[in-house]
């Protein structure tokens, strides 16, 4: 599974090209996360990635 992290952070709809994010709280960057592993993957046949993981875990276990 190929995963462009740098494209998430280039989308302004979070953080904008040239953020410092010396000035981001841990708070944005967990309710960022949040939102983006709970939005449905094409590449994952439309299930959220912390579906899949938690999946993957559970088999595991």
């Amino acid at each position: 599974m190929k995963f462009h992290f740098h494209k998430i952070l280039d989308t302004p709809q979070y953080f904008p090209k040239g953020t410092d994010f010396t000035q981001v709280s841990e708070d944005e960057i967990n309710e960022v996360q949040r939102k983006l592993n709970d939005r449905p993957r094409k590449a994952l046949n439309f299930n959220k990635p912390n579906e899949v993981f938690n999946n993957v875990v559970a088999l595991k276990v």
